[in-house]
């Protein structure tokens, strides 16, 4: 999460006990709101290459001045939990599986 939104702090809280729940291990990123984008961005690259992580999920809505869409695209397409990656919507929208195995066990 980048920044101090109340309603992302609470909505990032019940995904982080969601995961406990159900056994998952979670790794919270909470960035400072001054964070910029090639700094995000740097996170990400350093995310999708590590092979013990097997699923990025960025906080939505981000601060002024960071890129949305750049940064949803810079995550690798198997490893977008929330399915914003232009590839995953695209096969999304062809009713293709979309997502790796793992999380469709948990869907």
């Amino acid at each position: 999460m980048v920044g101090e939104n109340p309603a992302s702090q609470i909505y990032v809280s019940s995904k982080r006990k969601a995961c406990e729940e159900v056994g998952f291990i979670s790794r919270s990123y909470d960035l400072p709101g001054t964070t910029c984008e090639e700094e995000l961005l740097a996170l990400i690259d350093k995310l999708n290459d590590d092979a013990e992580i097997d699923g990025i999920l960025v906080q939505l809505p981000l601060p002024e001045g960071i890129d949305n869409v750049k940064v949803l695209e810079r995550i690798a397409a198997d490893k977008d939990v929330d399915g914003f990656h232009p590839y995953n919507v695209g096969r999304l929208c062809q009713r293709a599986p979309c997502f790796a195995r793992v999380r469709r066990a948990v869907l």
